[in-house]
């Protein structure tokens, strides 16, 4: 799954979440940025990724998740 996590001017961050096939249980989160007035405008940045078990995931979207609500 990718989005698009913010638009700032010419400046885009996205994110992708995809469930690695050859790692039962694993998943694979990428964030990555392009700048519409750069050389290759449609060219991802790789910002930063890792991987994360399925109870990671769930345990990051519950930290997301508690500090919206402060």
């Amino acid at each position: 799954m990718n989005d698009i996590l913010s638009i700032t001017g010419d400046f885009v961050r996205e994110v992708d979440i995809r469930r690695l096939e050859a790692l039962p249980g694993t998943y694979h989160l990428e964030f990555s940025s392009r700048l519409a007035t750069a050389k290759k405008p449609l060219e991802l940045k790789k910002n930063f990724d890792l991987l994360l078990s399925h109870d990671e995931l769930l345990h990051f979207k519950d930290l997301i998740t508690h500090a919206l609500g402060e």
